[in-house]
């Protein structure tokens, strides 16, 4: 995975940072406040104090320089002959809080697997991307984005399997992914230039109704109020008329009239009854799929890419009401294994689509 490159300003490599590592280090060029030993991190034999708000951790440089350049580099441009110092320690002075902090440094040492499930689940992903974006600690930001990318994915296989595993039956429309909403996770991908989450997001997000979408989420957790800015929100109300569109391209082309296959097992039977079978399969499909536009069945108002599964799912055997009924939806074998090669194709048109949609400008997608 290639992931966008991440630089502190609109320049690659590490000259990039000079004039960041400078800004950084002369922000502290101010007398040390009244100081305290966070409970936790803070090691005897550290080289380095980090100093966040009034809180400070005993750091190893190596650890720090192990996972960062960036970091490396401002530690060693630190004034060693200012004086100041805790513990006899040279001090980094950071910007945010002695928690975030924390919890980065807890993730250096330990890994994320140590820290992710701590408090807030969203919360802590936000912090490490965020901080391990700014400081460059590269491999603990792809770590992170990893495991976003198992909620909002790259692939329409991925997607699949994520649907199925919070949805089981797949025929329901019931999101169980309690820590991130897709509003959550459009606006942290814009903040730690991470395109590659948003297409899947947005279109996670444009399977709500639009009123809903303007008014944004607020995170029961911690009562924060989160909104698209206008210019995604224009996005999502553009990428899902679009999506729209397909769909009902998909409909006149695949199901309208569709006439059954040349070697149609009903179309060739002797009996007159059966010969139409088929084509009135498809035709009571289309109906079906119609009738769910609007959320009647499934409770879903715009999910093309489950509505076309869901074409295929209507003719499978345990689909009649009973089985004193015969499946209305159901086409002899041939008819359905077209009609299945049909829906794939247009299933992975659809999701390649997606950036293209949603105004997103990525390489490595689907």
């Amino acid at each position: 995975m290639v992931l966008t490159p991440v630089t502190t300003d609109n320049r690659n490599g590490l000259s990039s940072n000079v004039h960041n590592v400078k800004e950084q280090v002369d922000s502290r060029a101010k007398p040390l406040p009244s100081t305290n030993r966070y409970p936790f991190l803070c090691f005897e034999d550290g080289n380095l104090a980090i100093l966040a708000e009034q809180s400070y951790f005993l750091v190893h440089r190596g650890v720090l320089h192990h996972h960062s350049t960036y970091l490396d580099q401002l530690v060693n441009a630190l004034n060693h002959e200012s004086g100041d110092n805790l513990e006899g320690r040279p001090v980094l002075c950071l910007q945010e809080s002695a928690k975030d902090i924390f919890l980065f440094l807890s993730a250096l040492y330990d890994g994320l697997s140590a820290v992710k499930h701590w408090g807030n689940k969203f919360q802590t992903l936000s912090v490490l991307l965020l901080l391990s974006t700014k400081y460059q600690t590269i491999r603990l930001r792809l770590e992170v984005v990893n495991l976003l990318f198992k909620s909002w994915p790259l692939t329409l296989d991925q997607w699949d399997r994520k649907e199925v595993k919070i949805s089981p039956a797949y025929d329901s429309f019931n999101p169980k992914d309690d820590f991130l909403h897709p509003i959550m996770i459009i606006n942290l991908a814009r903040q730690a230039s991470v395109p590659e989450l948003l297409p899947s997001a947005f279109y996670d997000l444009s399977r709500q109704f639009p009123s809903s979408v303007a008014v944004g989420f607020t995170d029961a957790s911690t009562s924060t109020h989160h909104r698209l800015s206008h210019d995604d929100l224009v996005r999502l109300l553009h990428g899902r008329e679009l999506a729209s569109r397909f769909f009902s391209t998909f409909i006149v082309n695949e199901l309208e009239g569709r006439r059954a296959s040349q070697w149609c097992y009903n179309a060739s039977s002797e009996i007159p009854e059966r010969k139409n079978n088929c084509q009135v399969a498809f035709e009571n499909v289309t109906v079906e799929l119609l009738r769910d536009v609007n959320g009647v069945v499934c409770n879903r108002t715009s999910d093309p890419l489950f509505a076309m599964v869901e074409g295929l799912n209507l003719q499978r055997n345990d689909s009649a009401p009973s089985p004193l009924f015969k499946n209305k939806f159901r086409a002899c074998d041939v008819c359905r294994i077209e009609f299945a090669v049909s829906v794939d194709a247009a299933r992975e048109d659809f999701w390649r689509r997606l950036p293209e949609w949603f105004d997103v400008e990525i390489s490595n997608w689907g």
